[in-house]
């Protein structure tokens, strides 16, 4: 590893300390997880609303709800299961051409999922748009960087 990898490498981590913060996974940490069973149809269910956002190339996959209703859960479930979305049998490419198979695009990016987690019993940090963007940033900057 050379000197300006090692630059480069300690940049990140300083990013990542100051990104990170005590209640940044929390909520998911404490989420219930959900039975197998439960969610397994928002792979089959080719019209799920999930699978339509697969399709569309659209860049944020946006749950709301009410309070209880499974939010948190569900989120578990899908990151808990990211590989299957890359098995998933439709994406859409870079070009928005829906493909078979998960190849990643040709600019060498890939699939990367973060999710932040609003939690009214959580802090004042984690409830706040800074809080999301830190918590955001933390993920994909460590999931980037393969830390």
């Amino acid at each position: 590893m050379g000197l300006e990898q090692i630059r480069v490498l300690t940049k990140a981590v300083d990013c990542l300390k100051s990104l990170h913060f005590p209640s940044l996974t929390m909520r998911q940490d404490t989420a219930r997880t959900a039975d197998p069973e439960t969610f397994g149809w928002i792979w089959s269910l080719e019209d799920s609303q999930f699978m339509r956002w697969l399709r569309s190339g659209h860049q944020i996959f946006w749950i709301t709800g009410k309070p209880g209703s499974g939010k948190t859960t569900m989120m578990k479930y899908i990151v808990a299961n990211e590989d299957l979305i890359k098995q998933s049998s439709l994406f859409v490419d870079s070009k928005r051409r829906v493909t078979q198979e998960y190849r990643g695009s040709s600019t060498g990016r890939d699939l990367i999922i973060a999710v932040h987690y609003f939690d009214h019993e959580g802090d004042d940090l984690a409830n706040s748009v800074a809080g999301l963007l830190r918590s955001l940033l933390f993920q994909l900057l460590r999931k980037a960087t393969a830390f």
